[in-house]
């Protein structure tokens, strides 16, 4: 008969695929506390591009070789930033995070345009 011991080893080694993929499931960053929580502060990277959130609304970062300056805020449940360099661009995405925040997935426009992927470094 088997120790008990291994039952219970055995019955959290068949949980751990479980666990694994509910912290890969992405959610809706749905307040700005939320989104400051899980991403301000933070080196947020994209293939070779990376951005860095400021706690005072400023972003920095560099995209496709060209260094990124701007602001961003929360609004109405959006992430809505405005670059002034490399040229005046505004955008407001609908960011999602995995459970471990670790990822972003963020959708452009409102969640209507494009998306990609940040990973936290």
């Amino acid at each position: 008969m088997p120790k008990p011991r291994f039952l219970i080893a055995l019955a959290l080694a068949a949980l751990l695929p479980v666990a694994a993929m509910a912290a890969d499931k992405f959610t809706r960053i749905a307040s700005e506390a939320g989104f400051r929580q899980a991403a301000v502060g933070k080196y947020l990277w994209s293939g070779n591009n990376h951005i860095f959130l400021r706690e005072n609304g400023r972003i920095a970062g560099q995209w496709d070789g060209i260094k990124l300056k701007g602001a961003w805020e929360w609004r109405e449940g959006y992430l809505c930033r405005s670059l002034i360099i490399p040229a005046t661009n505004t955008d407001c995405q609908l960011w999602m995070v995995n459970g471990r925040h670790t990822q972003f997935y963020v959708t452009r426009d409102q969640g209507r345009g494009g998306s990609f992927t940040y990973t936290v470094r």
